[in-house]
């Protein structure tokens, strides 16, 4: 069995990743700008930059994305269920 994707198809299923807790706006930046450059499926970032993130993303087909109470255990699980809840 063959499975034919193209570069578009593969790339449209990464999330870049800047997860670091200790990220600079320097290399968010950076970071951002590489997901744009391949054209991934999305950016995923800690929630105090996700709006700044989607503003720089806008004009692209490339998403912000963020996480909820990750990485290194930010809030603990009881306080993540009525965060996710809500949703």
């Amino acid at each position: 069995m063959s499975s034919d994707y193209s570069y578009s198809d593969v790339a449209k299923m990464i999330d870049h990743s800047l997860l670091n807790p200790t990220l600079t706006w320097d290399a968010l930046e950076n970071g951002t700008t590489l997901a744009l450059a391949y054209d991934v499926a999305s950016v995923c970032i800690m929630p105090y930059a996700l709006k700044h993130c989607a503003e720089r993303l806008c004009d692209s087909n490339v998403y912000a994305s963020t996480t909820v109470g990750f990485p290194m255990a930010i809030t603990g699980r009881p306080s993540r269920w009525p965060r996710l809840a809500r949703r």
